[in-house]
């Protein structure tokens, strides 16, 4: 055997029944290479072979003189590279023709009304567009004018039940409420912070801004002595605490006394009157007294009843003083309303009780006059830029404030030994 020679290739024998072997052990070189010549002779209107002399070659009729410029003839070069290309058919033409005769009627008719529509128009000269209707197997469309003004045609007697189909067959939207577009509160997301809290302040913000801080601490502490003062004080040390025995004592005072002679004396003394003393016979009113007081009594109530009838008639001369009044009235109403508009808008710029803790606002970040040094990388760091957002959300009404939960267990644990560890 000579060692020189070549050694045949071993063929490769694969199971070809499986479709992701295809692409990876057949050879499909030959069959792209086609199909992309194929795709060239469509880019260009066809293959070479199959069209006629006609449409390859052109015979020239007129001679050119010799006095035309050559510069004149010659192509531009933009224009050089897309001459066989300019007269290319489209790949896939629509077909115009129907694919019905139903739809070829309706189409037909359609063509028919609206040359009509134009004619009546023409005579008539009406400004009103009419509507031209298109069906077909699986649409109905309707082509208007979309310059067009639209009018609103319907019968006023039908208005409620088409508003009733509408809402029906889910048509018509629902009217969203004006407050569902509105921010819950009118703060910046992100608020410009005080000029003194700079890293290289002015003298005065920077002083105006630690004067906000000590009144804000001073306001604390005022609120925590308050608390001390009607909380803590109120009750007493444990060296003060009342004891068991004094409590008993407390409350036995007056338990165990006997009443004194003098106390029985003044119970037994004290008698009972009745509160109007008796009327006798000869204190009782005459006859004819009785009556001219009735009289009297009837004749002022004829004098107030006179006296409220001129007073009524009396009130047309005072036309002047009521509109004075009702314009008074409205003007104190229109101030009630703008008074309550602000209102409304001064708590858009709070926060809203959204829960059943009140919002505490973050601590001011400052920094004290020997802390800046002028500098971005020595400056000392004030506040949390995570704990700033969190609270910015609650300041501007979009998460309620909350605390945090702990969770304490409501029972004790049971300790139990497993069988297997106990054996």
């Amino acid at each position: 055997m000579v060692m020189g020679s070549v050694q045949k290739k071993k063929r490769v024998r694969v199971s070809k029944n499986r479709k992701r072997n295809w692409n990876k052990h057949c050879d499909v070189k030959e069959i792209e290479d086609f199909l992309e010549d194929k795709r060239f002779d469509e880019r260009i209107g066809g293959a070479v072979s199959e069209k006629s002399d006609n449409e390859l070659f052109s015979i020239e009729t007129d001679a050119k003189t010799e006095s035309e410029n050559k510069s004149q003839s010659k192509k531009l070069k933009c224009f050089q590279s897309i001459g066989a290309y300019t007269k290319v058919p489209p790949l896939h033409q629509r077909d115009l023709k129907p694919y019905s005769k139903r739809i070829n009627n309706v189409i037909t008719k359609a063509d028919k009304r609206r040359w009509k529509s134009k004619l009546e128009n023409a005579t008539q000269k009406k400004e009103e567009v009419k509507k031209n209707i298109q069906l077909g197997d699986m649409f109905y469309a309707e082509l208007k004018d979309l310059w067009a003004d639209e009018k609103n045609e319907a019968d006023p007697e039908i208005k409620d039940l088409i508003t009733f189909r509408d809402e029906y067959t889910c048509k018509r939207m629902p009217n969203v409420p004006a407050h569902r577009f509105q921010k819950p509160s009118l703060l910046p997301a992100v608020e410009i912070p005080h000029s003194g809290a700079s890293y290289n302040p002015d003298f005065d913000d920077h002083q105006n801004l630690l004067r906000e801080a000590v009144e804000i601490e001073e306001k604390k502490l005022k609120e925590e002595l308050h608390l001390k003062r009607v909380l803590t004080d109120m009750f007493p040390t444990k060296s003060e605490a009342p004891t068991q025995e004094s409590v008993l004592e407390e409350m036995s005072q007056g338990l165990f006394e006997e009443p004194s002679d003098e106390e029985e004396q003044e119970e037994g003394s004290n008698t009972l009157y009745s509160r109007n003393p008796p009327v006798s016979y000869e204190d009782r009113l005459p006859k004819a007294r009785r009556r001219r007081k009735k009289e009297r009594k009837e004749m002022e109530r004829l004098r107030l009843v006179k006296k409220l009838e001129k007073k009524r008639q009396n009130e047309v001369f005072r036309i002047k003083t009521f509109k004075r009044q009702i314009a008074q009235e409205a003007e104190d109403t229109q101030k009630k309303v703008e008074r309550n508009i602000q209102r409304k808008v001064d708590k858009m710029y709070k926060p809203k009780t959204l829960s059943a803790h009140k919002y505490e606002a973050p601590d001011l970040e400052v920094n004290l006059s020997e802390e800046i040094s002028g500098s971005l990388r020595t400056l000392k760091t004030e506040g949390n830029l995570m704990e700033d957002r969190y609270k910015s959300l609650q300041r501007r009404n979009l998460i309620e404030p909350r605390i945090i939960q702990r969770r304490k267990r409501k029972y004790k644990l049971k300790v139990q030994v497993k069988r297997s560890h106990r054996e």
